[in-house]
């Protein structure tokens, strides 16, 4: 079955050089650009699809994969995704909150190999890792102490303090590689490797798993009993794979097909896709296409 857009918009011309994407519960596109030649370090460009104009973030030197999220307050946390532990060093403040004038408030260490992060409605920041940032590398674990990211799944505070980690002794699950993540009101979803499975934390910190016949998905959207994952090794970019909650696992697979505007065919490298509550996202060739999953044909009434 097609997907078919909710809304196409071409993204502003400051987010040629785009470095980081995110998206909100409610729809909304958030864009971190770099000014000039991305390899140069220098002041940010933030756009948001909520607002009129372009903000100008000038964020410390040695910045290297930046990673956005914003709040719904209008500040915005901007972090380095990659910081090296140095021996006989404090980990490195590698985020920083903005506030809606652009004023930077506080920095704090996020660990590194960061893969994505989202702030839920009470301001809890949530960051997931890669397995590097999971095992260790640029210094963590080997020769240096484990890192934030060995929880492989983390909630920090505003200040950054650690609230939650799901890689504890006492884990159910453990999370090598976290591929996906979904921050609702109700918690936050997540697709992990090794056993892909989707797994569920609520608000106070309970999880849950959910057994899936899917692999290498890297975004799910999600209503909370419905779920629409992105493609699959292998699989074509433009495809995703709906299923339902059954009790402990994910039931009843159909396929559906990201309908790209006239002219437009998704490509590996190339086609950006993030997930946020009901809605999946692609960024191509200088487009934002928004789906939502009320659009997909024969999806449950609205909720």
């Amino acid at each position: 079955m097609q997907w078919l857009p909710r809304s196409i918009h071409p993204l502003p011309e400051e987010a040629g050089n785009l470095l980081s994407v995110s998206v909100t519960e409610d729809g909304a596109c958030h864009c971190l650009s770099a000014t000039g030649s991305p390899a140069e370090q220098g002041p940010l460009s933030y756009w948001r699809s909520d607002s009129t104009t372009t903000r100008t973030l000038t964020m410390p030197d040695g910045l290297r994969c930046p990673v956005v999220a914003p709040f719904d307050d209008g500040r915005v946390l901007v972090a380095n995704a990659i910081s090296p532990w140095v021996a006989g060093q404090e980990p490195q403040k590698n985020a920083t909150i903005f506030d809606a004038d652009d004023n930077p408030i506080r920095s704090f260490h996020a660990g590194s190999s960061i893969a994505d992060i989202q702030i839920d409605p009470e301001n809890r920041i949530w960051v997931s890792f890669l397995d590097e940032g999971i095992y260790g590398n640029h210094g963590w674990a080997n020769p240096g102490p484990d890192g934030l990211g060995a929880g492989g799944l983390v909630c920090l505070d505003e200040d950054g303090r650690l609230l939650w980690s799901h890689n504890t002794p006492s884990s159910e699950r453990f999370i090598d590689d976290c591929y996906a993540l979904n921050v609702t009101r109700s918690g936050a979803f997540f697709f992990y490797y090794d056993a892909f499975d989707l797994g569920h934390v609520t608000a106070d910190f309970a999880p849950a798993y959910y057994r899936t016949p899917l692999s290498g998905c890297s975004a799910v959207a999600t209503d909370g009993a419905h779920f629409v994952f992105s493609r699959q090794y292998d699989e074509d970019p433009a495809q995703c794979s709906v299923l339902t909650l059954r009790g402990s696992r994910l039931a009843r697979k159909r396929k559906a097909t990201l309908v790209l505007p006239e002219g437009k065919v998704a490509e590996r490298g190339k086609t950006w896709l993030k997930a946020r509550g009901k809605w999946m996202h692609a960024f191509h060739e200088g487009a934002w296409i928004a789906y939502h999953m009320d659009d997909l044909p024969g999806a449950a009434p609205a909720r």
